[in-house]
């Protein structure tokens, strides 16, 4: 997993500056609503983490939102933080979400936007999330899915291995980078296995999907673990 991760580092690096325009051609231009449909139940202040920035769309649709305080921003890649660094006025980190240099329950709100597929440990990822995460702290993720139904994904399989095609027609030889998204598309575990995953770690979570279930939204809230059992990856 570590090489295929380090195979979807260099391609992200690579289509930083058109991240965003092939999200929206991929998602036919509705990227930016399913990120705001995704944060429809945010509000509030508080410390919010969005885990796996890249240049920071899905902390813009948290502002759209009305999010009112801290943010922190947190990316593996420098190219992506200096992107997400336009936003202004958030904390910028260069991290993994496998490894959080965050305290333990002290964030109010944490927003992954179609970042979670490519972690390299999931569940850790989760269980730091959780870790972080205040007694009765959100967590908002929006990703690609794998529907259970065979027939739904084998269509929406087909789809990422021709979408590449869509990507190239706009934006030349650089959109066929976003072939990478198979490499991690497939590691991901069914719909339904992943809310299992989610259930573990997590006492409430609630979802919908979207594109014949091939995209999904989840909303959790409140760790299963309280704070004093749980130690930080790098800092209290």
């Amino acid at each position: 997993m570590k090489e295929k991760w380090i195979k979807i580092q260099r391609i992200l690096e690579e289509i930083v500056d058109v991240y965003e325009t092939g999200n929206r051609l991929l998602s036919f231009g509705r990227s930016e609503e399913l990120r705001r449909e995704a944060l429809k139940d945010l509000s509030g202040k508080g410390l919010l983490l969005d885990v796996g920035c890249g240049p920071g769309n899905m902390t813009l649709a948290a502002l759209s939102r009305g999010w009112k305080g801290e943010i922190i921003m947190l990316d593996p890649l420098l190219s992506m933080l200096r992107q997400a660094k336009r936003i202004g006025n958030v904390d910028l980190i260069q991290a993994i979400a496998e490894h959080l240099p965050i305290r333990n329950s002290c964030i109010d709100v944490w927003i992954a936007g179609f970042s979670f597929r490519d972690f390299i440990d999931r569940e850790r990822s989760l269980k730091e999330l959780a870790r972080a995460l205040k007694k009765n702290g959100e967590g908002y993720l929006l990703d690609l899915a794998k529907p259970d139904n065979i027939a739904k994904r084998t269509t929406v399989f087909i789809y990422w291995v021709f979408s590449p095609i869509l990507t190239f027609l706009k934006l030349g030889k650089i959109g066929l980078k976003y072939r990478g998204i198979l490499t991690t598309y497939r590691e991901l575990p069914t719909n339904s296995k992943l809310l299992s995953l989610f259930k573990k770690v997590f006492k409430e979570v609630k979802y919908f999907t979207k594109f014949l279930e091939g995209v999904i939204v989840i909303k959790v809230k409140g760790p299963r673990i309280y704070a004093e059992d749980r130690t930080a990856s790098s800092y209290r």
